[in-house]
């Protein structure tokens, strides 16, 4: 995945099993996204539960609905390390591994764009 300093970024993804089943997502799922550095806090670590304090948010539904406010993603440029699960919201067990790979925070070069 991939992102912009200051910019609002919006991504709609389709969950599929190995036989390309849609993953059914129940109210008992909580969906977690994070992204970071290995041995580090996370930059953003936000859940289906409830909106980050910007309002970035990720959805318990499927196609997940991932929403990266601009005033989140005000981190330094480079490329993190990206997680996305589906937790047990009884036990906090993983039930499922999404997504594990890169989030690229690319900069801009014109900062905050205002008309």
């Amino acid at each position: 995945m991939e992102g912009w300093r200051r910019r609002d970024t919006q991504y709609l993804m389709t969950l599929l099993d190995a036989a390309e089943t849609e993953i059914i997502i129940d109210e008992t799922n909580v969906v977690v996204l994070k992204i970071g550095k290995v041995n580090h806090i996370p930059k953003l670590d936000i859940n289906s539960l409830a909106p980050s304090s910007n309002g970035s948010r990720v959805s318990n539904t499927n196609p997940v609905v991932i929403r990266l406010d601009k005033d989140d993603l005000k981190f330094a440029a480079a490329i993190y390390d990206l997680e996305i699960v589906i937790l047990d919201s009884r036990t906090g067990e993983v039930v499922t591994t999404l997504e594990t790979g890169t989030f690229v925070l690319h900069e801009t070069q014109r900062g905050v764009l205002s008309l």
